[in-house]
C-alpha cells in the first residue's frame, strides 16, 4: 500500500492509468500456501521469503492464464516500484523502437549483481539492436547474462506462454526470479 500513490501518479502521467486497457493484479497472502509450502517444501525454493515468492509465483502464474485465455496477443508487465523516463519525449522514441521478433522485451535497465557499469556498457555495444536496445539471451555464452528483470516487461502471446508452462513444470516463482535465472 505504501507504494501505490507513486505508482499510480507514475502510471498516470505516462497515460497508462487512464488508457481503458490497464488493470491492476493484488497479492493477498493466502493460508493455503503455507500447507502447500508444508506438503511440497520444494515448491518455493530455499529463499528467505519462500512464502511471499510463492504468493508472487501463484499470482503470476494466474495473470499469464488469465492474459492467454482472454486472448492477449501482448501484455506489458508492471512491478509497483517502476518509473518510467523524465522525458515523455524520449520515452516515445524508446516504445517506438522496440524490436520486432522477441516474445520478451525487458523495458527497464537492469544490471545484475555482477555486472559494472562498465561491463553493462560494454554488453549494450556488443549486442545492440538499435540506440535503446541490446540483445540479453546469452546465446553465444553458456551462462545466460542474468539482467531480467520484471519491472517493466512486455510479453507476447508466445512469451507468456513459455513463462506460464516454465512456472508449471519447475516452479511458481515471481517473473522476474524465472526471468533473471533463464535469460530472455
Amino acid at each position: 500500500t505504501e507504494r501505490m500513490p507513486g505508482f499510480t501518479n507514475e502510471l498516470r502521467r505516462v497515460g497508462i492509468l487512464d488508457s481503458g486497457i490497464f488493470s491492476f493484479v493484488y497479492t493477498t497472502p493466502d493460508p493455503w500456501e503455507k500447507k502447500l509450502m508444508e506438503l511440497c517444501p520444494n515448491v518455493a525454493g530455499r529463499h528467505a521469503s519462500a512464502l511471499q515468492f510463492l504468493n508472487l509465483g501463484l499470482a503470476s502464474a494466474r495473470t499469464l492464464r488469465e492474459a492467454l485465455g482472454l486472448g492477449y496477443e501482448r501484455v506489458l508487465f508492471l512491478e509497483d516500484d517502476i518509473r518510467f523516463l523524465k522525458d515523455l519525449d524520449e520515452l516515445e522514441t524508446a516504445l517506438a523502437a522496440t524490436p520486432d521478433g522477441y516474445d520478451i522485451v525487458q523495458y527497464d535497465k537492469f544490471m545484475g549483481w555482477d555486472v559494472t557499469p562498465e561491463s553493462y556498457r560494454a554488453m549494450c555495444e556488443a549486442d545492440a539492436i538499435n540506440e535503446f536496445y541490446f540483445d540479453a539471451q546469452g546465446k553465444n555464452d553458456s551462462k545466460p547474462k542474468e539482467l531480467s528483470s520484471g519491472g517493466c516487461f512486455l510479453a507476447t502471446k508466445r512469451g507468456m506462454e513459455n513463462i506460464h508452462r516454465a512456472l508449471v513444470e519447475w516452479r511458481p516463482v515471481p517473473m522476474d526470479g524465472f526471468l533473471n535465472m533463464n535469460g530472455n
